[in-house]
């Protein structure tokens, strides 16, 4: 957030290539922290942090992004290129979504091909996600009659373990479950919410390289992703765009 809060304070004033500048210098250094401390659980989360910043504030490419940690001597952070690179051809196609909701719901994005949709992913754990619910819930309340839908993907955390029985599964599974279900009764969710309890290897996270959460996908009537983060106000100006409001 401050590396994106820096780079539009450059764009601002009009100084684009300077904004630029100060993102590949902001690399720099970076890189440097990433050699001192390889091995951090931070480092992949900061690397999203410093992608996010490059493509929605300065139009980078977010493959030529990627590509400059492709090379870092943290593993984790290599690893975190890798995968989004790899997620990357998924993102350039129609989204290619479809499961059975926890509430037992059929959802297909593509039978969803004529509407706006955001595809949030989120968690009952994470602040920040639960401080977007108030926007989406006023988005959707305000657009699904127009053709707005929301679908999403929880990274709810079934604490599970490769030694656990198949009894002591299912309990973590159930109760993870629970928690969502009691979540989204009690916040008035209407739309249909993935769940597998794998927290970051959630299927569809694993398959869009989420490394950090919200992780918000708008959606356009042909099933491109047009924004990966349609968050705050961006949501609804994107909205409107899409629906010709």
């Amino acid at each position: 957030a401050a590396t994106s809060r820096s780079l539009r304070a450059k764009l601002k004033s009009g100084e684009e290539k300077d904004a630029r500048g100060l993102w590949l210098g902001l690399l720099t250094r970076f890189s440097a922290h990433v050699a001192r401390y390889a091995g951090n659980a931070r480092l992949g989360p900061e690397a999203e942090n410093f992608l996010t910043a490059w493509k929605d504030v300065v139009s980078g490419s977010m493959e030529e992004g990627c590509r400059h940690f492709l090379t870092a001597p943290d593993a984790g952070v290599k690893k975190f290129a890798e995968e989004k690179l790899a997620a990357l051809a998924h993102i350039e196609k129609p989204i290619e979504l479809a499961f059975t909701a926890v509430d037992g719901r059929a959802v297909d994005l593509a039978k969803l091909r004529g509407k706006v949709v955001l595809v949030d992913f989120w968690a009952t754990w994470c602040g920040p996600c639960k401080a977007e619910l108030p926007n989406v819930i006023a988005a959707y309340h305000k657009y699904h009659d127009q053709g707005f839908e929301v679908v999403g993907i929880t990274l709810e955390n079934g604490n599970l373990s490769a030694n656990d029985t198949p009894g002591q599964r299912e309990a973590k599974l159930a109760k993870a479950r629970r928690v969502l279900t009691d979540f989204t009764a009690q916040n008035k969710l209407p739309w249909p919410q993935h769940f597998d309890g794998q927290y970051w290897k959630n299927e569809f996270a694993t398959k869009f390289g989420i490394g950090a959460i919200p992780a918000m996908f708008l959606v356009d009537q042909n099933g491109r992703i047009v924004s990966t983060n349609a968050r705050g106000e961006k949501l609804e100006r994107e909205i409107r765009h899409l629906l010709k409001l």
